[in-house]
């Protein structure tokens, strides 16, 4: 199972930036962000959060192989 990583502003253009894994999300130097992350993802299969300072957003989505 892949997590992929994606930036910008829903219905106005999302940029893809790569794909990562469960793993390597829980080894963030964030831990509470990355529990939030992992949580929101077990939960919905995707997580979106803000980007401080900006109108555009991280997507965060599971993607089956």
């Amino acid at each position: 199972m892949k997590i992929a990583i994606s930036t910008g502003i829903k219905g106005m253009g999302i940029r893809h930036h790569g794909y990562t894994s469960f793993e390597e999300l829980e080894q963030r130097d964030d831990k509470d962000k990355a529990r939030i992350i992992i949580s929101k993802l077990k939960e919905k299969g995707i997580c979106v959060l803000p980007i401080k300072g900006s109108v555009e957003a991280i997507y965060y989505e599971v993607i089956n192989e």
